[in-house]
């Protein structure tokens, strides 16, 4: 019922460029029939264009506006159902954008704790509709729902033993590099996998001038470039459990998290959330206390448990654009 009252449909999305999760929703809503547009929702990408507007805000908000006003241009006179905007936009252009399209449904999804996005709360009575993955941040604030991320690719066998014990992709923020070390010293040498991305080399020489963590790191454990989705997914494949750190401002669960749902992955995570969830089991989920951060290794001898089928649906990402838009 809800997918095919969503056929047709004109869609914009913004959502930052974060591993292609952009992408794999826009290419899933045009499967589902939608006419669908997907932008960056941050004009500024790059890690000196980010501290260019730090010193110089003037600049970049010039170069900002610009970038807004031409979407702006582009849809002025074309009918458009529904707006998803994942992170901030300029406020002027949600305003514009609602005024010029009064039958438009502007909702925010917040893939991001509250407190991690300043200023959002500033933005909240612009939209029609306000999601979160954050289970806390929807119980203290009564326009939020609640809504987990999603999963877009289901198990794939792995024909062969399992190349890695544990892997870890994502970006180095916050304490990962010093649990990531400590993972990885306790598996077996050659049976970890880790990639730890970093915007710039120049974020590598500043970790290592303001974070003690980082004062014998060598540039060699980094990578400059982010990994491709489809080669992300080739090496969680081959990984027998996913190592997840969330950010120590989050009580979210990671896309990564729900990621391992469709895969039919164990799970090693720092967040302890994670047990209030419906799809929690001890076989499959390991909980470990990020300051001293030591698995067990029967974890890796349990099977991994299945899941009811309903579980599994919830989850899966055309669902979650139903909810999201609100045509379940």
């Amino acid at each position: 019922m809800g997918e095919k009252s969503l056929h047709g449909k004109r869609v914009i999305v913004f959502y930052p460029d974060f591993f292609g999760y952009g992408e794999t929703i826009a290419h899933a809503m045009q499967r589902m029939g939608m006419k669908t547009a997907l932008y960056n929702s941050k004009s500024v990408r790059s890690a000196w264009g980010r501290a260019l507007f730090k010193l110089f805000p003037e600049v970049v908000l010039k170069s900002s506006n610009q970038y807004f006003r031409a979407i702006y241009r582009k849809y002025q006179n074309v009918k458009i159902d529904f707006m998803l905007v994942i992170e901030r936009l300029p406020i002027w252009f949600l305003k514009e954008m609602k005024r010029t399209h009064p039958q438009m449904q502007l909702i925010l999804y917040m893939d991001d704790s509250i407190k991690n996005l300043k200023t959002i709360e500033r933005r909240f009575s612009l939209f029609d509709r306000i999601l979160s993955f954050d289970q806390q941040d929807a119980k203290q604030h009564e326009k939020i729902l609640f809504r987990p991320l999603f999963y877009s690719v289901k198990e794939q066998r792995c024909s062969v033993q399992y190349p890695y014990d544990v892997c870890f992709i994502g970006t180095c923020h916050s304490d990962r590099y010093r649990i990531v070390k400590r993972i990885s010293e306790q598996c077996e040498s050659g049976r970890f996998y880790g990639y730890l991305y970093l915007q710039s080399r120049f974020m590598y020489y500043f970790y290592k001038i303001v974070n003690k963590d980082y004062r014998n790191a060598k540039q060699s454990e980094f990578s400059f470039q982010k990994m491709e989705y489809q080669k992300n997914i080739q090496i969680e494949n081959a990984s027998k459990v996913i190592l997840d750190i969330q950010h120590p401002g989050q009580s979210g669960l990671t896309m990564r998290t729900i990621e391992m749902i469709g895969l039919k992955k164990k799970i090693i995570t720092t967040n302890r959330d994670i047990v209030h969830y419906d799809f929690y089991r001890p076989a499959n989920i390991q909980v470990i206390d990020r300051k001293d951060p030591v698995i067990d290794p029967q974890f890796f001898q349990v099977p991994y448990e299945e899941l009811p089928d309903e579980v599994y649906k919830k989850y899966e990402i055309n669902q979650w654009i139903k909810d999201v838009l609100g045509k379940r």
